[in-house]
């Protein structure tokens, strides 16, 4: 039983490492993350620390209420001298993007 919930659950997460991977093959992204409504960082890829997913997520929170509707897609753009954070929840998941700033 144990066997074939760790294969469910390695079925369920590659699309999300797929899509982490595509993200990250962008021009100058550093890293990416992929964190649940809780913070749990349920996938990262490159340069990026799933021990931040509870802080990544209680920012994607916040944006959240700044949005005007509900059916807004509210994006976060943090920048820093060498790089900048773009953090977008949808569908309960949130994704956050390191890249090279431009």
């Amino acid at each position: 039983r144990r066997d074939e919930e760790k294969k469910k659950s390695r079925k369920m997460e590659r699309p999300m490492h797929e899509a982490l991977k595509k993200i990250m093959s962008g021009n100058g992204v550093l890293g990416a993350m992929c964190v649940d409504a809780d913070g749990l960082c349920l996938a990262s890829e490159g340069d990026v620390s799933g021990i931040a997913g509870g802080f990544v997520g209680g920012l994607s929170a916040a944006v959240q209420q700044l949005r005007d509707s509900a059916d807004d897609a509210a994006t976060l753009c943090i920048e820093c001298d060498s790089c900048e954070y773009l953090l977008q929840q949808s569908n309960g998941l949130c994704v956050l993007i390191k890249r090279r700033a431009k």
